[in-house]
């Protein structure tokens, strides 16, 4: 049976969320309920090579601003929310846009300035999808899957 750590991590501010399991993505609702993945705690979370400040550094020279944002001036954040296998991949169907009422919900303490825009969205889905591998995170030393959420900063003058 599979593993899975539904964690979801917020970076910058890092706030752990709690996640009921209807809030899921259904492809991940589909394995707990078919005993492919469970809940389980974690000994250590995974990780974008560098760490954080590399994983923004990757999202700033592979972001392809959308041209609709740039002339709607739009700027803001993104919440992206995925899983990362025990390989350090990306679980592509994973792969979803939190929806602004979720995120304030998860924490009233993050910043607010959520762009709920198609085409940012679209684009901060591609930069997750095609992230190089993830650290895997850990338990008792063995590499399990762990659910995390990061934003995507849309920032052009």
């Amino acid at each position: 049976m599979e593993r899975i750590v539904l964690l979801v991590l917020i970076f910058l501010p890092a706030v752990a969320v709690a996640q009921q399991a209807r809030d899921l993505p259904d492809s991940v609702q589909k394995g707990i309920r078919e005993g492919k993945y469970q809940w389980q705690a974690i000994d250590q979370s995974a990780q974008f090579p560098g760490g954080v400040p590399a994983f923004y550094q990757y999202v700033s020279e592979n972001m392809k601003y959308p041209k609709s944002a740039k002339k709607k001036g739009l700027r803001g954040r993104v919440y992206v929310q995925f899983v990362i296998n025990k390989d350090g991949n990306i679980d592509a169907g994973s792969v979803r846009v939190m929806p602004a009422q979720e995120i304030r919900e998860a924490s009233a303490s993050m910043p607010m300035d959520i762009i709920q825009d198609p085409d940012c969205e679209k684009e901060a889905m591609r930069l997750i999808r095609e992230s190089p591998s993830w650290q895997p995170a850990q338990y008792r030393g063995q590499p399990v899957m762990q659910q995390m959420a990061v934003p995507i900063l849309f920032n052009r003058k």
